[in-house]
């Protein structure tokens, strides 16, 4: 466990089917469950998705507080055929509503990006519907979005095939998904919307973007690449946990390897 400050700490496991008791899995579950519907606003999400998303990973990133679980994360990595190192990607991330705005989800973003660090992962990416994950991650310069990151275009092709069959697959394309690859769009990713209601960023390129290319009650997603510096990371986990990314890099390590 790692404080990170607000009385709450993170927790970072490899494969957390095997890893974590079964009891202590059993009562997540409950947990998850709650927190994922309440986070995304949809009480149609299952107890067998969430398991899925959150413990049924090759890693995942818990946030606990006062000895309740109040934020999940997953990440796995990848490696596209094309490319010559691995991918990170960073898989279903909720915060319970009275946990946000603690800085919360950037400990759970930032632990993933130190695995992908420790990795030697080129990219990290994404697959979204959320403008807000957009917003937290448009620093870094992920196409679609910002100056520059047209040189992550090409890469972004290879890591949609790979992603192809990743989470939830729509009945209207049951042999594989369809990526419009101009605006980066993984066309009906999904059966519909993942939210009750958009949260909207209220940053107006963001929103502006998936208002104009993006239909998301049909269930479409975007998918971000980016490959930040180090320099920018290690001044996001500064702000963020009060410590470089060195040292984030360090903590997360032993858990990395015990992939062998």
């Amino acid at each position: 466990m790692l404080q990170i400050g607000d009385g709450a700490e993170l927790e970072v496991v490899r494969d957390p089917r095997t890893t974590l008791d079964p009891e202590r899995i059993e009562s997540m579950a409950g947990e998850m469950l709650a927190l994922v519907r309440a986070g995304f606003g949809n009480e149609g999400f299952t107890e067998r998705q969430v398991v899925a998303a959150g413990i049924d990973v090759p890693y995942g990133a818990f946030v606990h507080r006062a000895g309740e679980l109040v934020g999940i994360s997953s990440a796995e990595l990848l490696v596209p055929e094309g490319l010559s190192a691995p991918v990170l990607y960073l898989g279903t991330a909720a915060l319970a509503p009275r946990a946000q705005g603690h800085g919360f989800y950037h400990a759970l973003l930032l632990a993933r990006l130190a695995i992908g660090a420790v990795a030697g992962a080129t990219y990290f990416t994404t697959r979204t519907q959320s403008p807000i994950v957009c917003r937290t991650l448009k620093d870094f310069r992920p196409y679609p979005f910002g100056p520059g990151s047209e040189r992550h275009r090409a890469a972004a092709l290879q890591i949609a095939r790979a992603l192809d069959g990743h989470g939830p697959r729509s009945p209207a394309h049951p042999g594989g998904q369809l990526f419009d690859h101009e605006p980066g769009v993984v066309r009906r990713a999904y059966d519909a919307s993942l939210y009750s209601e958009l949260p909207w960023s209220g940053d107006r390129e963001i929103d502006g973007y998936i208002e104009a290319h993006l239909s998301v009650a049909r269930g479409d997603a975007l998918i971000l690449v980016g490959s930040p510096t180090r320099a920018a990371l290690d001044e996001r986990c500064r702000r963020t946990l009060g410590f470089g990314f060195d040292d984030l890099m360090a903590h997360v390590a032993p858990v990395v390897g015990l992939s062998g």
